[in-house]
């Protein structure tokens, strides 16, 4: 059975949630690339939104460069680049200080 009541607090939860990384991801990121990044997120499906979005905050805190990315593919490029460091190159303690500095943690 559907419950109205229900799956609209759980709406209102995503959308809060959405709102605060959004938040988080502007002051990362700074105010004219977040808001491109978050428009970049908005044209993907909504039950990926929230994962992009945060996926993206702990590169920029790690310091990667999203300045140029205007697709989703070039945010993957870039997200993977962080990826291979923190498996293959930086080490993760680095990687949790700069997000703890950021205030990302």
């Amino acid at each position: 059975m559907f419950d109205w009541n229900t799956n609209a607090a759980a709406a209102v939860r995503a959308q809060v949630e959405q709102d605060e990384a959004d938040t988080r991801l502007i002051k990362v990121a700074g105010e004219d690339v977040g808001n491109r990044l978050i428009r970049i997120i908005r044209e993907q499906s909504p039950l990926k939104q929230l994962a992009f979005t945060e996926t993206t905050i702990e590169a920029l805190a790690a310091g990667y460069d999203y300045s140029e990315c205007k697709t989703i593919d070039d945010m993957a490029h870039v997200y993977a680049g962080y990826l291979i460091d923190l498996t293959f190159g930086k080490s993760p303690e680095n990687i949790c200080m700069a997000l703890n500095e950021k205030g990302v943690l």
